[in-house]
């Protein structure tokens, strides 16, 4: 059969042969790179290794990959299973068909699902997928690296390398930075790229002078203590859902009677580059230094979704379990 084709339902006919898989697979690779906003990519942490597992698969030699993956997702999806994989930038990029069983044998869009791993680290990405697949395709994945669980980091976002970099600095925990992230054993070179933060050109411009510069200098300190020398990584979006009180002495009458409950809202930062925004608010002076520790220690949370309660918040909810 030939390349995939469109056909009058606007779904592709599917291909018989993994060549002309291969083929799509290093065309949209390469698209990714260069439109970063094409996918949504959730990371995962494997846990719980098993002891004689060997999951340290070979850039060099990804048949064993193939291989292994094809036989445990065998086991669960259809004859219809495509696989192809394809190394780039230090990682093993695999795009997988996992048709679930239906009436229809045309190519559906949303059956595909992209996986990206690099060798040598517990961490996998994925792009969007059904919820129906979650379960088969987890069980496949653990059983191919050698790992019992799975955990979603609830850490998303479209800059691949950057989702990559928040999660195993969380192992490396601190300010993100290329010495945090080299004390990680086996870490590819692809990942040891944070870039160093340039110099604003007023700074560089010998004619404006800065009349208070002990400030200004206790300022970056506190900021390279909290974030590192290095620009941040890249998330488009930062969500903080908050349970707690209301505050202050000057309340309205009509929300007296409120003044034990806890209120719900959620606080949302989105923009090219969230974690180095909330930088440049500190170091502008829009924002009050030190950063308290949601917003500081973000690059080591390895999560851009969280939820902040109080201690009131927090020990009602414990009432509420134990009832």
């Amino acid at each position: 059969m030939g390349p995939l084709k469109w056909g009058r339902t606007g779904k592709f006919s599917i291909q018989k042969h993994e060549s002309g898989l291969l083929q799509d697979i290093s065309r949209e690779v390469g698209g990714f790179q260069s439109n970063a906003q094409r996918k949504k990519w959730s990371i995962y942490h494997l846990e719980d290794k098993k002891g004689n597992a060997k999951t340290n698969f070979s850039l060099s030699n990804i048949k064993n990959f193939k291989k292994k993956l094809r036989y445990h997702l065998s086991l669960y999806f259809n004859g219809d299973l495509k696989l192809a994989s394809k190394v780039f930038d230090g990682a093993i990029w695999t795009r997988l068909y996992l048709p679930l069983p239906k009436k229809s044998s045309r190519f559906v869009t949303s059956d595909v699902i992209y996986l990206v791993h690099y060798p040598h680290t517990e961490y996998i990405a994925l792009s969007n997928f059904k919820e129906s697949a979650r379960k088969y395709l987890f069980q496949s994945l653990l059983s191919t690296f050698g790992y019992m669980s799975v955990k979603n980091l609830v850490l998303t976002g479209n800059h691949l390398h950057s989702l990559f970099q928040l999660a195993l600095n969380k192992k490396a925990q601190g300010s993100f930075s290329r010495n945090q992230l080299s004390q990680i054993q086996n870490l590819p070179p692809s990942l040891l790229r944070p870039r160093k933060r340039k110099v604003c050109e007023v700074e560089d411009d010998p004619n404006i002078h800065c009349y208070d510069k002990g400030t200004k200098k206790q300022k970056l300190d506190i900021l390279e203590s909290q974030f590192g020398p290095h620009e941040q990584p890249i998330l488009e979006k930062v969500e903080f859902k908050l349970e707690t009180r209301l505050r202050g002495a000057d309340k309205p009458q009509a929300m007296v009677q409120y003044d034990k409950e806890s209120f719900h809202c959620s606080v949302k930062f989105e923009g090219h580059g969230v974690l180095e925004g909330i930088r440049n608010l500190a170091e502008c002076g829009l924002a009050d230094l030190p950063l308290p520790n949601h917003l500081s220690s973000m690059h080591s949370l390895a999560k851009n979704h969280f939820v902040l309660k109080d201690s009131t918040s927090r020990n009602k909810s414990m009432n509420k379990t134990k009832d």
